[in-house]
């Protein structure tokens, strides 16, 4: 199940470059200001407020939709014949249906000891702002201590490789969400990088299931692109015509970290293109630009 993130965008102004140029509606720099000054406000009170919102790109996720581990990397330490695998209980998933689950107690074998390791693909980190947020809780809420840790490596998969623990942690139980706690960690310290992530499942024993759903990865921005527009103000005339001034400051790189060749500003109101704005051969590479009187 693909999950999707979701934003409203009242004013948005985004950037495209050259041969790179995005299409409309796929902006990964947007723009909303805290308030449209107007000295003719088109509405009483004047517009609604506006606050700076960048989209973010997804650079990983996993949903365990596909039923399976077939793409991460297993290691059952303690040696028994419990590791991490794919269910899809009724009521257990935090989404979709399937979720990843390992055991710390058995129906039928009894009380487990685990130290099972989930281990993902190599996933390269781009420059910029990151972040990694993931679902995880006990499956059952009467023996939801479940103990953890997430580990990050940049040198390889192996459990000797793991060496960096990014949270440690017994989950507890919660009636939200499914059972599910949301954490959230900042990645920016690797970006760049290529990185491994490892849930290991340990040092308890007697509960029931750790639980693991909806792990995504997304990306802010990267240095030397282009950044949010600001002082963006609205005026209409007494005829009932709309302009706009606003500034922002010229990136020195395009997202693919290339060299500037061309740069196009597009604004939009409710999410509907209303005027556009094309230099072929900037010359102000990151310098401060402004528009006035941009007609809408």
């Amino acid at each position: 199940m693909n999950k999707k993130f979701i934003s409203i965008i009242l004013v948005m102004v985004f950037f495209a470059f050259g041969a790179n140029a995005q299409k409309k509606g796929e902006a990964n720099y947007a723009t909303k200001k805290d308030a449209i000054n107007s000295t003719n406000p088109i509405y009483p009170s004047g517009l609604p407020g506006i606050t700076t919102n960048y989209s973010k790109d997804v650079v990983f996720s996993e949903d365990f939709e596909t039923g399976n581990l077939d793409a991460w990397t297993l290691y059952n330490e303690d040696g028994d014949a419990f590791e991490w695998r794919t269910l899809d209980y009724d009521g257990s998933p935090h989404g979709g249906s399937y979720f990843a689950a390992s055991a710390s107690f058995d129906n039928t074998a009894g009380i487990l000891t685990p130290d099972n390791w989930l281990v993902s693909s190599a996933i390269i980190l781009p420059a910029g702002t990151l972040n990694l947020e993931y679902w995880v809780g006990g499956m059952d809420q009467l023996y939801a201590a479940e103990h953890y840790a997430l580990y990050i490596s940049t040198t390889g998969n192996a459990v000797s490789d793991f060496t960096e623990v990014l949270l440690e942690e017994t989950t507890g139980p919660t009636t939200e969400n499914n059972g599910y706690w949301l954490k959230e960690i900042d990645l920016t310290d690797y970006s760049g990088q290529t990185v491994y992530l490892a849930w290991r499942h340990y040092n308890i024993s007697d509960m029931f299931e750790l639980i693991l759903d909806d792990i995504t990865i997304t990306h802010e921005g990267i240095p030397g692109a282009p950044q949010a527009a600001t002082d963006f103000v609205l005026t209409a005339d007494d005829a009932g015509a709309l302009t706009c001034d606003f500034a922002w400051t010229n990136p020195t790189l395009q997202q693919d970290e290339n060299a500037l060749t061309e740069l196009t500003v597009e604004l939009f109101i409710d999410d509907n293109p209303v005027a556009i704005f094309t230099d072929p051969t900037p010359d102000n590479i990151g310098g401060a630009i402004s528009e006035t009187g941009f007609d809408l």
